[in-house]
């Protein structure tokens, strides 16, 4: 039986804090990362382009994105959380 590799998530600590501030403060960190990565792979799917900074920002929830880059170690690593605001600025 083979398995697919779906890819690995990474979350920063400085990414889960974000999360802990903007989103949910009791939020675990298993829970984040499911939400996020099922993010990910539909995005991923629909044909979705990194930005000019070499990141995919991700809406995750109205309002909220997570901002994702390709890891060196393989699948994709979670930098940071910003919020609509945030994100049209940058």
């Amino acid at each position: 039986m083979s398995y697919k590799h779906k890819g690995s998530i990474y979350i920063s600590t400085h990414a889960f804090g974000r999360w802990r501030t903007r989103v949910d403060a009791k939020a675990k960190r298993p829970q984040v990362l499911g939400m996020i990565k099922g993010r990910i792979a539909a995005e991923l799917k629909k044909g979705a382009r990194i930005n000019k900074r070499g990141s995919l920002e991700l809406e995750v929830r109205p309002g909220i994105f997570a901002v994702c880059y390709p890891s060196q170690m393989g699948g994709w690593e979670i930098a940071t959380v910003i919020t609509r605001d945030e994100s049209e600025a940058g």
